[in-house]
């Protein structure tokens, strides 16, 4: 997900993680909502080279949060609408 240019398009990589194993010397984690505000709109991001709509709210949020880090371990959950 790091990425030098504010606006470019993100990218994520989908990849298994075992919590259970989160507090012992592993990677920790953010959480965040999928369902957080209107799905009315939403917008487009790159998982593991294909395409995946998310809301317009978590798009601003992994926007907001994308650094020059190499490695970031964001959970977000999944529940939408019509699923």
């Amino acid at each position: 997900m790091p990425q030098p240019e504010e606006h470019a398009p993100i990218q994520c990589q989908l990849s298994d993680y075992p919590l259970q194993d989160s507090g012992k010397g592993t990677h920790l984690y953010e959480a965040l909502s999928y369902v957080w505000g209107s799905d009315q709109k939403l917008r487009l991001i790159s998982i593991n080279e294909g395409y995946f709509p998310i809301t317009e709210n978590l798009y601003a949020a992994l926007s907001r949060l994308r650094d020059h880090s190499p490695r970031r371990i964001i959970w977000i959950d999944r529940k939408r609408r019509g699923l």
